[in-house]
């Protein structure tokens, strides 16, 4: 696991979801036809580089591995410790990196597949823009823009 500074309010942030981290997988049951969805809409390849921002207990990267084919890399950010913490294992070349999603710690250009299926994240413009560059970005690439 790769754990990267997250400071300021974000850090106070992830010490509330800090707090939760054990207890979110009872949770974790309610998202997953949200969950399927978002990635059916994002349709991954075998050959992709997914990230998946506010990546949490990491339900949406146990949703990737569970798939035949499934994305060459995965990377999940989040800014919790706690949340990273419960991922648990990952298949070779996947791995968590702790780190705000709204300046995410991966080169530009570097994914080719963005999802964020945190609602909450979701209501944040900042981080709306964050993944909004980041799959326009994505899209140009594609098409040779």
């Amino acid at each position: 696991m790769d754990v990267r500074r997250v400071s300021g309010g974000a850090a106070a942030a992830a010490g509330t979801w800090d707090e939760h981290a054990t207890r979110y997988a009872g949770q974790e049951r309610l998202e997953a036809r949200a969950i399927e969805a978002a990635l059916r809409l994002a349709d991954p390849r075998p050959q992709d580089w997914v990230v998946d921002l506010a990546t949490g207990t990491g339900v949406v990267l146990r949703a990737l591995a569970a798939r035949d084919p499934r994305p060459a890399k995965v990377t999940g950010v989040d800014r919790s410790a706690g949340m990273l913490a419960q991922v648990g294992q990952l298949p070779d070349e996947w791995g968590v990196i702790r780190g705000d999603a709204r300046c995410v710690p991966l080169p530009d250009g570097a994914a080719n597949v963005v999802t964020c299926c945190c609602t909450s994240l979701a209501w944040t413009i900042g981080a709306v823009c964050c993944v909004r560059r980041a799959v326009c970005s994505a899209v140009r690439r594609a098409h040779g823009w």
